[in-house]
């Protein structure tokens, strides 16, 4: 099934190369598989708003030191200043995106991405993209995969359900593209 999901993820333009694949008990099992490996009470998280609240139970039950990024309410990107001033200032171990986001169906576009992923190597900070609805689009949207190899950083992670892409209610099916460089930590919790 993980080489199944990294072929399909391939097809879909995500290079999995120095990438690997755990398999959970939906994607907020996989979210956090990824926040206990990363974080502990001595790390800071980042979560853009708006979010999804279980990011943010997670990320308590870690005890991370957890800061909500405001958000702009005419385009639902972040305050670009204040979330770069708090990164330089906190050095966060990770910092969440939903796209598209639930709850606001903002779809984040490649500029945005590219812009966001300078920030998080400015601070060494990996980036969790939580992808579970990147099938549900409306009009002209279009999901961009912010893969780390498109965009020349290789601490991006990716968090899928297959619950919502397949339509199946109930099945508890997700998964996590993560680098290599944490599969030891991923393995242990999984």
């Amino acid at each position: 099934l993980r080489e199944s999901v990294k072929l399909r993820l391939h097809s879909l333009g995500l290079n999995t190369d120095n990438m690997d694949v755990v398999i959970t008990a939906g994607a907020n099992q996989a979210f956090m598989n990824l926040a206990l490996a990363l974080c502990d009470s001595t790390d800071t998280a980042v979560i853009l708003a708006p979010y999804y609240f279980s990011h943010l139970l997670s990320l308590q039950l870690c005890q991370a030191k957890v800061h909500i990024a405001p958000f702009d309410p005419k385009t639902l990107l972040p305050d670009w200043e204040d979330l770069e001033a708090y990164l330089q200032s906190s050095r966060p171990k990770m910092v969440v995106l939903t796209s598209p986001n639930n709850p606001s169906g903002l779809v984040w576009g490649a500029d945005d991405l590219s812009r966001l992923i300078d920030l998080c190597r400015a601070v060494d900070a990996y980036l969790v993209v939580d992808q579970t609805y990147y099938e549900f689009l409306y009009g002209e949207a279009q999901h961009v995969f912010p893969c780390g190899q498109r965009f020349g950083y290789d601490k991006v992670v990716h968090v899928f359900s297959m619950s919502k892409v397949f339509g199946m209610p109930g099945w508890r099916v997700g998964y996590a593209l993560y680098p290599q460089q944490l599969t030891e930590q991923m393995r242990k919790i999984q």
